[in-house]
């Protein structure tokens, strides 16, 4: 079935744009055709006419693009930028544009646009989270499909990240799944910051993701590993709730197990739904928050 014009065009414009930053990036100098239609336009039948298509689009709004040699040495290089773009364009509109840009992967600044925030938020209006995750989502759905790495903070943390899928949540909510230094863990959009998206291809192939990750992956600090000790008609459930063991040792108090903490809000509160079935060990600083943490919960209940 083919598609709206309106989404064709956005993608049409996406590209052109991103052929436009490619030769302001090389500005002077002389770009091989093939070259580029290679890199924006991977795993096409005709990407020569495909990207011919897009050159006769820039310059027939303006853009001066030169071109020299036939065949595979084809070469185009930029001229000279286009003055409408500075006096069509309210400041608003230049932003927007700028978006689009990092949209696809460019810095804004190659083509003498103005520096402005993934979100906005260099405007001056307030960015609340559903907003925040229907910007993110076009960014990370072109990372996705052009298989681009993702820089994003998270958490107060700059992160880098490899896509490897994209859901929405039964509340309505998108999450990336992503890999950070090799491990696959969860991301709420609604929650992420100065997304951007590097170059396509910049990317590994994505790996399959876990169907039903448990809500103990989502990393909401440094992660540790807690010692717990259990009864042994307790060790299945702990296992269940608490996550995998990677180290166990039977002793005659009952088993030690040293389970990896990624989420530790929502490990302590299924610590405390457990109850006297098992007993933190360790490590100190786990122990600490606990304590706090229950004394809270105690000051609170007086």
């Amino acid at each position: 079935m083919p598609r709206g014009p309106g989404r064709d065009g956005k993608i049409a414009t996406q590209r052109q744009l991103r052929l436009l930053t490619r030769l302001a990036q090389a500005m002077p100098q002389w770009v091989n055709r093939d070259e580029l239609a290679a890199e924006l336009f991977p795993g096409a039948k005709a990407p020569r006419d495909a990207i011919a298509r897009d050159k006769r689009a820039l310059l027939a709004v303006g853009w001066s693009l030169e071109q020299r040699g036939e065949g595979a040495d084809m070469a185009w290089r930029l001229v000279a930028g286009d003055p409408r773009l500075r006096t069509t364009l309210s400041d608003e509109q230049l932003r927007e544009l700028a978006r689009a840009a990092r949209v696809s992967g460019f810095d804004p600044a190659t083509l003498g646009l103005p520096a402005t925030s993934s979100t906005g938020a260099d405007a001056g209006a307030p960015i609340d989270g559903a907003l925040r995750e229907a910007i993110h989502l076009e960014e990370i759905l072109h990372a996705r499909r052009y298989r681009c790495v993702v820089t994003l903070t998270y958490k107060d943390r700059r992160r880098e990240l490899q896509l490897d899928d994209v859901r929405r949540t039964s509340t309505g909510r998108w999450r990336i799944i992503a890999r950070e230094d090799g491990q696959q863990k969860q991301f709420r959009l609604d929650r992420c910051d100065d997304v951007r998206v590097g170059p396509p291809g910049s990317a590994s192939e994505a790996q399959p993701a876990v169907q039903d990750m448990d809500p103990l992956t989502i990393s909401d600090g440094e992660p540790v590993d807690a010692e717990v000790l259990v009864a042994p008609e307790h060790e299945g459930r702990i296992i269940r709730e608490l996550g995998s063991a990677v180290t166990r040792l039977e002793g005659s108090d009952g088993i030690l197990l040293t389970i990896p903490v990624t989420n530790r809000w929502l490990w302590r509160m299924r610590l405390y739904q457990l109850g006297t079935r098992v007993r933190l060990l360790g490590p100190p600083q786990l122990c600490d928050e606990v304590r706090t943490e229950l004394l809270t919960f105690a000051r609170e209940d007086q």
